[in-house]
């Protein structure tokens, strides 16, 4: 017996298995190439070297970030994990194959995150542009980030069929073509966009009417713009786009939106009603003549572009034709159409309209009332066809009874004026002609009444009396009427003393005391050292008028200065005549002294110092200031010839009619001036009025520049109001002027 000894060779009938299939690994995006991320362990259990020994290969998916180690299934980074392209999770198809005969084979995946975020992105800033006045939720713009992250693709290699009966169905594959044919990553895939999204947010710290959609982007209006309410010229703020990763990161923008202006505003008054006053002209016509207002004209429009809120104006109205408005300015006159035509007696007062339009498209407008007053002038002569035709006498006359008294009124005269106020229509009434001393007109009522003289020879029986009417205006109109007095004959024994008329004396005002301002004489019928006639003031009026009479010349002699712009314009007073004869006889005289007003008040400005600031870009021949002189004591009117000096030339202009301060073409720089302001009346040069006028003019650094803010400045580009000149005078007067600059 012997022994049989039956060798079983082994036959590769067992493939490897994986012993950690599927592995889902997270690895740092920082993680250092080389370093290894996992082993791949598996397990054959064929008996044989030959059957059991097992290799490695990585397939795809790695985009060739990752290599496989061949024999002992280490798995390693190869360099930068960044590196496009870049991916948050890496699926990787790693096979296992036998050495055996037919090679056997395995296949698994392993699953690499990496915790990749990459920051979104703005690709500019974002500037919009909205007309104010647009409605809430108006849609302003859209503003989008970009963010890597939400474009990335995951490749997914499909596995290759199971191939558990590969050496009994399909040939054997060599494994370098099995690698060949696999290891390109492209292959065939499924995309997939990661879940990422962004989120929207606005930030700073300035409250902006604006509210932005966080997953669009889109900007919309929370409120109503209004341009004229922005002081910058646009909103200026950052918006946030931040991505919704576990650790999120955040892209900023800068979002400028500028509010364009519209014209929106309607211009406005400073006041609702201007009054002003001009003088009648229909008797001597006032060219031009300014109409005198209580407040300058101004409308005021908010809009914020110069095309909006420049202003125009015109007037509007049936009783507006009589005037002209100037459409830059304002300034109101009298228009040509009614020069010559202003009439106190038909027409009291115009009202009208004023309007302001802007030159916006729309041509928004308002108005305001003007109410022009007109001052009455002497154009008007007292008249007495009134009085005669009502008398229903030709000629007038009256009788005088014989047992008439002295003192006694006989009649009355009357007059009237067509002048609307006083005093151009106060009257006051005189005897022009010779009375023989035997009658008087009362200066106000023009009463005729009997003096003592009425009983005294040389007697008529008719007397013929001359009385005038003068109004007390300036100048002085009159006119005159005759009425007869028919008297019953008496016989008188001897003779008084007879004035050879009453007299109203026109005096200028400050005569000064010891001036005679005129001389009264009588005459008497008798004859003989009788006839020697003495003057006095009538006991009634000593130490009430401000006269005296010379007794023997009749020469009236002021006793005291006479100012009427204080005092009495008028007086009125008798004047008694007697003779030397035995007994006495005497007569009195009425006299009438008038003081005539004189130019004699110097003018005076609402003001000594006029202040007022200005901008370097306002138009030219806007108006800064608008000094005024009068003179509230003379009624002579005074037209006044404004100048200013003592300062610099050709920044500003002044009307010499109106006293306008204007500023010129020329440009005008950052600083202080000051000007000497002069009102002189063209009537009496030696009457003057000064005031100060000082002008700020503001700083405008959008003009200079960098080197506005900075304080520099160049010949070409000076800021001084004064040129500061050349060469070495320029550095020593700019670095005082700059002082000026910054300090205003």
């Amino acid at each position: 017996m012997s022994d049989l000894i039956i060798q079983v060779n082994d036959k590769n009938d067992n493939r490897p298995l994986f012993l950690n299939p599927n592995l889902d690994i997270t690895i740092a995006k920082d993680t250092k190439a080389g370093s290894t991320i996992a082993t791949m362990v598996t397990d054959d259990k064929d008996i044989t070297r030959q059957n059991n020994q097992v290799l490695y290969v990585l397939v795809g998916g790695g985009y060739g970030k990752f290599s496989l180690n061949f024999d002992t299934g280490k798995l390693k980074l190869n360099g930068n994990v960044n590196r496009p392209p870049s991916r948050s999770v890496y699926i990787l198809d790693i096979y296992a194959f036998d050495n055996g005969e037919p090679r056997n084979f395995a296949q698994t995946t392993v699953k690499i995150r990496v915790p990749f975020n990459n920051p979104p992105i703005f690709k500019s800033n974002a500037t919009f542009s909205v007309h104010e006045n647009q409605p809430i939720n108006t849609h302003i713009g859209t503003i989008q980030a970009y963010d890597e992250d939400m474009q990335t693709i995951s490749n997914v290699v499909k596995p290759i069929p199971d191939n558990k009966d590969s050496s009994k169905d399909k040939p054997f594959t060599p494994l370098k073509n099995l690698i060949k044919e696999n290891i390109d990553d492209g292959g065939d895939v499924e995309t997939k966009i990661s879940k990422l999204k962004l989120t929207y947010s606005m930030g700073g710290t300035i409250d902006v009417p604006f509210i932005i959609d966080a997953i669009t982007g889109q900007i919309r209006t929370t409120r109503v713009l209004d341009r004229e309410a922005i002081d910058a010229s646009a909103y200026v703020f950052p918006v946030y786009a931040t991505d919704s990763a576990p650790n999120p990161e955040t892209a900023t923008a800068t979002v400028t939106i500028q509010v364009n202006d519209i014209n929106d505003n309607v211009p406005k008054f400073t006041h609702k009603i201007y009054r002003g006053r001009i003088l009648e002209d229909n008797d001597s016509p006032l060219p031009g003549q300014l109409v005198k207002l209580d407040y300058v004209i101004f409308a005021n429009d908010k809009d914020f572009e110069e095309r909006n809120r420049n202003v125009r104006y015109f007037l509007r109205g049936k009783e507006s034709r009589y005037f002209h408005i100037d459409k830059v300015t304002g300034q109101l006159i009298v228009g040509k159409t009614g020069v010559g035509r202003i009439d106190r007696e038909v027409m009291e007062v115009f009202k009208f309209k004023i309007v302001a339009k802007d030159e916006g498209g729309t041509k928004y407008e308002t108005s305001a009332d003007i109410i022009v007053h007109v001052d009455d002038v002497n154009d008007n002569s007292p008249d007495f066809s009134v009085w005669a035709k009502e008398l229903g006498k030709a000629p007038a006359f009256f009788e005088v009874k014989e047992e008439i008294t002295a003192g006694e009124t006989i009649g009355t005269v009357l007059a009237s004026d067509k002048d609307a106020t006083s005093p151009n229509n106060e009257l006051i009434y005189l005897l022009e002609s010779d009375s023989e001393g035997k009658f008087m007109v009362d200066m106000k009522t023009g009463q005729i009444k009997t003096l003592s003289g009425i009983y005294y020879k040389p007697t008529r029986e008719r007397y013929k009396l001359r009385i005038s009417a003068h109004d007390k205006g300036s100048p002085t109109r009159s006119s005159e009427t005759e009425v007869e007095v028919r008297m019953q004959q008496r016989n008188f024994n001897d003779h008084a003393p007879v004035f050879s008329k009453s007299m109203v004396l026109f005096a200028p005002e400050e005569q000064v005391k010891g001036s005679v301002i005129g001389t009264v004489s009588a005459t008497d019928a008798d004859g003989g050292k009788e006839s020697v006639i003495s003057y006095s003031l009538h006991p009634n009026y000593i130490g009430k008028v401000p006269f005296e009479v010379n007794k023997k010349t009749g020469e009236i002699i002021v006793t005291q200065r006479l100012d009427r712009d204080f005092n009495d314009r008028q007086y009125q007073f008798e004047v008694v005549a007697s003779d030397s004869g035995n007994p006495v006889l005497n007569t009195t005289t009425q006299i009438g002294v008038v003081l005539l007003d004189q130019n004699d008040t110097p003018p005076k400005f609402t003001k000594m110092d006029y202040r007022h600031t200005v901008h370097p870009r306002f138009p030219a021949w806007t108006i800064v200031a608008t000094p005024f002189a009068y003179d509230d004591t003379d009624e002579i009117e005074s037209v006044y010839e404004y100048s200013m000096s003592n300062g610099p030339e050709g920044y500003f202009r002044i009307d010499s009619n109106t006293g306008n301060v204007m500023i010129t073409e020329r440009r005008l720089a950052p600083g202080v001036v000051t000007y000497r302001l002069t009102a002189t009346d063209i009537y009496n040069k030696s009457l003057k009025a000064n005031s100060i006028l000082t002008i700020t003019t503001m700083a405008d650094y959008s003009r200079y520049g960098s080197s506005g803010s900075s304080g520099r400045s160049s010949k070409g580009n000076c800021c001084c109001v004064i040129p500061c000149g050349s060469k070495g005078q320029y550095r020593r007067r700019h670095a005082y002027h700059r002082y000026l600059y910054y300090r205003y």
